[in-house]
């Protein structure tokens, strides 16, 4: 009787395993390619495909653009995030890659930058050299502001009707 069983269980072995291949089910983050449940690049975690999988072998992904690579291992890109972005103040001092993270720097006196993607500072505006007034100096995330001056005639004009504005005034009450 025990024979008879210890010949029956490599058939029963094989009938499974014929039978597994037929109901093979792949997780949540992985597709089927024939009889093989590959890895998917999600776009949502950053990655896309760079080799598709194979029979053969695995899926092999890489950051999206914009995206860079924080966890890799031999088949490719495990886990990405965004570049940094510089902020107001700030220059790129380093575009990302695909392998390293965008590095900002500080803009250094007499410079600005609005947090936009420049590679640079931009020196303020010298208002004076345009001719024209100093309205707000700039600072390391805004330019200068300039006016039109004011001119010598009109400043007098003005100071002259507040004198005689006041002096009236003061006749009055007394």
């Amino acid at each position: 009787m025990l024979r008879k069983h210890l010949r029956t269980a490599p058939l029963l072995v094989l009938v499974l395993s014929v039978f597994r291949g037929h109901t093979l089910t792949c997780r949540r983050s992985e597709y089927l390619i024939g009889d093989k449940c590959c890895p998917t690049c999600s776009a949502g975690s950053g990655l896309k495909i760079k080799t598709a999988c194979t029979t053969t072998s695995d899926t092999v992904c890489e950051p999206l653009e914009g995206f860079y690579c924080t966890d890799s291992s031999e088949n490719g890109c495990v886990k990405a995030e965004k570049h940094s972005s510089c902020q107001p103040g700030q220059y790129i001092r380093q575009k990302g890659t695909a392998f390293r993270n965008t590095e900002c720097s500080a803009c250094s006196g007499g410079t600005f930058s609005d947090g936009t993607l420049s590679p640079s500072c931009q020196p303020h505006t010298q208002c004076e050299a345009l001719n024209l007034q100093l309205i707000k100096p700039g600072n390391a995330s805004s330019d200068a502001e300039c006016g039109e001056p004011v001119s010598g005639f009109l400043l007098g004009a003005g100071i002259g009707l507040v004198v005689g504005l006041l002096t009236c005034l003061v006749i009055r009450l007394q």
